[in-house]
Order: C-alpha cells, then sequence, then structure tokens
C-alpha cells in the first residue's frame, strides 16, 4: 500500500538532472536546424540552383534544356539533408521518371518540410525548458520554505509545481513527437530516450533513489511508450515510401494522399490527433481539479447514509479514493479496515475544507490529490502536521509583529 516517495529536495536534484539532459537534446536538434540552414544554402551557391531557377522562371531555356536542368538539379545531393528525409537520391536518379521540373518541385518542397518541422520542434524543445526553469526554481523556493518552517518532507507536496509540471509533459511528448517527422531528429531522440532510461536506472539501482521523474521505472509500459512507437513507425515509414516514388518516379505522395483524404495529408492527421489527445489530458486533469468538490460530495453521500454497505456497490467502489481502492483491488485489506480508511479520507477532506478555505485552488488540488495520489497514511499524518506548524509560526509571527 506504501507508494515510495523522496523528498523535494531530491526532486528538485532529479528534475535538474532531467533538465540538463533536455538542455543537451534541444541544443543538438538547434545545431542541426543550423547546419540544415548552412548545408542547403552552401551546395546551391556551388551549384548556381538559384541563377538555373530564374533562368527557367524568365523563359530562357527550352523545354529539352529545362529538363534537363532539373534531371542535373535532382543529381545534387545534400549528405545532412537526405539522411533526414531518408531520401534515395544520392543512390543516383532513375530515367524513369517523365517529368523532372515535378520531381524537384516534390524534392524543394519535402526540403522545406523538414525545415519546417525541425523549427517547430527546435521551438517546443525551448518552450519546454523555460518550463524545467519554472519547476527548478519553484522547487528551490518550496525548499526554501520548508526549511523556514521546519516542515517534514517525506512526502513532496507537488502542488507548487503541479501545473508546470503537468504542462511540461505535454510539451515534452510533442517535442518528441514532431522530432518523428525526421529520420535524424528521430534518432537523436532514440538516442535521449536511451539515455535517460539508463540513468533512470543508475539512480534506481545504484543511488536507491526510486525516482520516476526521468522516466518511468518500467517505461515499456508507460501510457504513450506504444503511441510513440506506432507514430514513429508510421512516420519513418511514409517518409520512407514517399522519398523513393519522388526520387525514382517523381510522384508525389502528398498530392495522391490530400486527394484521397481531403482534410490533408497523414502528417497533418497524425499531428492533430497528438495534439488533441495530449491536450485532453491535461484538459482533463485541470477538469477533474476542478469539479473535485463534487467527488468529494458524492463520497460523502454513499459514506454517511449506507456506511460499511456502501462497499457493497460497484460503482461506488471503483470511484474510491486510491488508498482505499488500491488495496481492496489487491484484496489485502478487508472491508472493516476499508471502512477504517474511509473514515480517515472524511476526516482528511474536512480538514482541508477548513485550513484551505480561503485558498480555493489549494483546496481543489489537495482533495484532488487526496483522491487520486495519495497512498499512505503516513503521507495524511505529515500532510496535517506541516499545515499545523505552518499556521502556528505565521501566528506568532503576527503576534511579533503587533
Amino acid at each position: 500500500m506504501t507508494k515510495s516517495k523522496k523528498p523535494t529536495g531530491l526532486v528538485g536534484g532529479q528534475y535538474l538532472v532531467s533538465m540538463i539532459f533536455w538542455i543537451i537534446f534541444t541544443a543538438i536538434i538547434i545545431t542541426f536546424l543550423v547546419l540544415f540552414i548552412n548545408e542547403r544554402e552552401r551546395i546551391n551557391s556551388e551549384n548556381n540552383v538559384s541563377q538555373l531557377l530564374a533562368q527557367i522562371a524568365a523563359g530562357q531555356k527550352t523545354p529539352e534544356q529545362v529538363q534537363e536542368i532539373y534531371k542535373n538539379l535532382m543529381s545534387i545531393t545534400y549528405p545532412l539533408i537526405d539522411f533526414s528525409l531518408l531520401s534515395f537520391n544520392f543512390f543516383g536518379t532513375n530515367n524513369s521518371v517523365t517529368d523532372w521540373s515535378v520531381a524537384w518541385n516534390q524534392r524543394a518542397t519535402n526540403i522545406n518540410m523538414a525545415y519546417s518541422y525541425l523549427f517547430i520542434t527546435a521551438m517546443i524543445a525551448l518552450i519546454a525548458l523555460c518550463y524545467y526553469i519554472v519547476i527548478i526554481i519553484k522547487l528551490a523556493q518550496r525548499r526554501s520554505f520548508e526549511w523556514r518552517y521546519g516542515l517534514s518532507t517525506n512526502f513532496p507536496n507537488d502542488y507548487v509545481i503541479f501545473n508546470p509540471r503537468m504542462y511540461l509533459s505535454f510539451l515534452t511528448n510533442l517535442t518528441i513527437i514532431f522530432s518523428f517527422f525526421n529520420f535524424l531528429t528521430t534518432l537523436i531522440s532514440l538516442a535521449y530516450g536511451v539515455l535517460l532510461v539508463l540513468v533512470s536506472y543508475f539512480f534506481w539501482y545504484v543511488l536507491n533513489r526510486k525516482t520516476e521523474v526521468l522516466v518511468p521505472h518500467k517505461w515499456w509500459k508507460a501510457t504513450n511508450f506504444s503511441f510513440f512507437v506506432t507514430v514513429l513507425l508510421i512516420q519513418n515509414g511514409y517518409t520512407l515510401i514517399k522519398a523513393i516514388f519522388s526520387t525514382k518516379f517523381g510522384v508525389d505522395l502528398d498530392l495522391i494522399l490530400s486527394i484521397i483524404i481531403p482534410i490533408g495529408t497523414i502528417t497533418v492527421i497524425i499531428a492533430v490527433f497528438i495534439k488533441n489527445m495530449l491536450s485532453t489530458k491535461v484538459t482533463a486533469v485541470r477538469n477533474a481539479i476542478k469539479t473535485i468538490g463534487a467527488k468529494v460530495s458524492a463520497f460523502r453521500i454513499f459514506y454517511y447514509t449506507e456506511r460499511e454497505k456502501a462497499l457493497e456497490d460497484y460503482t461506488f467502489v471503483t470511484q474510491l479514493p486510491t488508498l482505499v481502492k488500491g488495496p481492496l483491488s489487491t484484496n489485502s485489506i478487508d472491508t472493516k479496515k476499508a471502512y477504517q480508511l474511509m473514515t480517515i479520507i472524511d476526516e482528511t477532506a474536512a480538514f482541508f475544507e477548513q485550513h484551505f478555505a480561503n485558498k480555493e485552488k489549494e483546496k481543489n488540488y489537495m482533495l484532488y490529490h487526496l483522491f487520486n495520489e495519495i497512498t499512505d497514511i503516513a503521507e495524511i499524518d505529515e500532510i496535517k502536521t506541516n499545515v499545523l506548524k505552518v499556521e502556528a509560526k505565521k501566528q506568532q509571527g503576527d503576534k511579533h509583529s503587533k
């Protein structure tokens, strides 16, 4: 029934380690963005691409010359960009292409999309880094507050970082998803993920700090793991097929797909789906906090009217706080013990309502925390003790100030 937790100071240290790795990841993404830009400008300049395209646009070339120019342009190799796009044009072009201008335009479009997604990935990563910094600052402030009031910290209260942590998770997930739209950044993200797993295991087994700040301990069972793998395979597989058709046959799969599916390409579909899914997670938690009062009221109705018989109601049991539902699901407590835990839940809810009466947001969070996250009675006792300590010291301070 006990869930291992670590003091705020240790959590702050783990977030600091995680932020350092995120800085490295972000710096690498930005570095490759700069390399992309420089590579295209340098190679285009060496091959007079802009000048040749300007001559074609001005009508200075015959149709045969135009096709020959575009064919030669298709033979140009952009090592980093082509690798990122899984493009095979560095193996040579295929003479079965009937319209080299179409093939070149499609290649230019793919390159522009690669830039766009890499730029978006870098920008989201930078925003996520800002949230990391906010969390570190808030944890440092919280640690200072705990020292000043002499609070116990065996079970850290995440209230101070709850919203930043939630949005940080959303942004880091979104960054990783967008990185899958480019084969090079896909490899960078995979290396980043492997490194985090190794460091997390180092914390867990070597330093004996049972942390899941970096990654879930059983990472392969993480909520987003299967989804990430699916998007990775679909997007990179599609990129590979699209590159083959574009380079070898001059066929634009994006155009074909946009005809079949009017709302856009597979890239847009996946991106919208990801955005909606991750946004829903954030919205669901925030709504759960806002409506926690109704959940507490429903709990009390059954608890007051039915007492132990309430545990015979399946719907009620499925809505029980984690502190009670967890042990019941593993058959580690009986009905009598479950009722005692329900009593503690009710008393604690009343305690929060009394002591956070003038702090609506904090009260709702504490009630949400009580019903959804607390798995140990010792944490409830620690929270109550800390609240009373803070109130007592504030009262003493008020007396001294008078």
